[in-house]
C-alpha cells in the first residue's frame, strides 16, 4: 500500500489520483524488524518499477523517490515516531 501511495496516488472521489510524496507517508508498525521489513520492501518495489519503465517522466520521479527514500521515509515503530 505504502509503495501503491508513492506511484498511483491515493484513491479520489473525482478527479485524477496524484501520487504522494514519500514525506506525505507515515506507515507505523509495532517492532523494529517489522518497520526495517516494510522499509526493504518498499525501496526494492521502487528499483523493481525504476527498471521496468521507460517513461522519461516515471523514471525521473522513481529516481528522486530512490535518492532520497533512507533520509525521507517516515516508516518507523510507534515508539521511534513517538520520540522524534
Amino acid at each position: 500500500r505504502v509503495l501503491r501511495l508513492l506511484l498511483e496516488g491515493a484513491p479520489v472521489e473525482r478527479g485524477v489520483a496524484k501520487p504522494v510524496e514519500l514525506e506525505g507517508v507515515l506507515a507505523l508498525t509495532f517492532t523494529d524488524k517489522a518497520a526495517a521489513e516494510m522499509r526493504a520492501r518498499v525501496y526494492r518495489g521502487l528499483v523493481r518499477r525504476l527498471r521496468q519503465t521507460s517513461n522519461p517522466l516515471e523514471r525521473e520521479r522513481l529516481e528522486s523517490l530512490r535518492a532520497r527514500f533512507f533520509d525521507a521515509n517516515r516508516i518507523s515503530t510507534f515508539d521511534s515516531f513517538c520520540q522524534k
